[in-house]
């Protein structure tokens, strides 16, 4: 709602949350899930406060990194690495640009003795063409069968196309 400034889209998100079958089935499990939910919704918080000039949210945005990299460093690469693009390469404000690359140094130098303790060659990947394909098919299956069903889409555009023409009337 605060980043979108639409009550519609906040409402929708929570629905899509709250009726997502494996979220609910992740979330339920005893295990890092919960944490991690918690750290990224706090990163997205943060940094939001953060891009609004709140000087005083950077450090704790830098600490909650850490603990989502100590947590599960599956999810905090594309988190910082996200988090870090747009700052640095979309964000056009450059008044904390130097504390902002000291935060993310830091937590950098935080992280790696993480990275480097859980090495393990099992977890490097072979980017070949054929196995980028596979996993594209298999992850667009997953989307159309468990988050968003093509029909779900379908469905939304002739509700769309019907309120249109209903004011138009």
């Amino acid at each position: 709602r605060r980043f979108f400034k639409k009550d519609n889209i906040a409402l929708l998100s929570v629905l899509f949350a709250a009726t997502s079958v494996p979220f609910l089935l992740h979330i339920r499990q005893c295990r890092y899930y919960s944490l991690q939910m918690f750290l990224v919704l706090s990163i997205i918080w943060l940094y939001l406060n953060i891009l609004e000039k709140k000087e005083k949210y950077l450090w704790p945005l830098g600490a909650l990194l850490i603990a989502l990299c100590y947590t599960n460093h599956g999810a905090f690469i594309p988190i910082f690495g996200a988090i870090s693009i747009h700052y640095f390469f979309i964000n056009k404000e450059k008044a904390l640009r130097t504390k902002f690359f000291l935060m993310c140094s830091s937590v950098i130098i935080l992280a790696l003795p993480w990275f480097i303790y859980s090495y393990s060659p099992k977890h490097i990947a072979v980017l070949k063409p054929i196995v980028f394909k596979k996993n594209l098919e298999f992850q667009i299956r997953v989307i159309n069968k468990y988050i968003f069903p093509l029909s779900f889409f379908i469905i939304l555009y002739i509700i769309y196309w019907i309120k249109n023409k209903a004011w138009k009337l």
